[in-house]
């Protein structure tokens, strides 16, 4: 069996992921379920690029509303490591664009998980176009550091 190859393409290696926190509580105290209906999903999008440009880090919070709970959210957050001789997309992009559709299947899951045994059934969000929502969104509501 031959070991794992390096490639000499360019790109961004998911270098870690970390679960912040996850949230869940329960609004109310009836007894019969409250049935889900429509739900908001808010997206909050936080990044960082290291000043040698060798790495940047992302953090996503998915925040559910509208829902039989006063709160429910998952932040999760990705480290992403450059690799290779010269990436096609900069760094600063990858950040805020890919980086956060690379990380919402992770909250997806925590919020699946978090209500898994909840009183009205498990949170399924759907899929979600996280790269089209950020390249949506204006400069001043994404939030970025270096």
């Amino acid at each position: 069996m031959q070991g794992v190859q390096q490639s000499d393409q360019a790109g961004y290696r998911f270098d870690r992921l970390l679960v912040r926190e996850v949230v869940f509580r329960d609004a109310t105290t009836a007894s019969e379920p409250a049935p889900l209906g429509t739900l908001s999903i808010d997206l909050g999008i936080n990044t960082t690029v290291a000043e040698d440009r060798g790495w940047c880090a992302c953090k996503l919070r998915v925040s559910v509303q509208n829902g039989p709970f006063s709160e429910l959210s998952a932040t999760v957050e990705g480290r992403f490591v450059v690799e290779g001789p010269a990436v096609t997309v900069e760094i600063e992009e990858f950040a805020r664009t890919h980086a956060p559709a690379i990380l919402m299947p992770f909250a997806r899951a925590e919020i699946a998980q978090a209500t898994r045994a909840s009183r009205f059934g498990q949170v399924l969000l759907p899929p979600i176009n996280v790269v089209a929502i950020t390249e949506a969104m204006e400069p001043s509501e994404k939030h970025s550091s270096k």
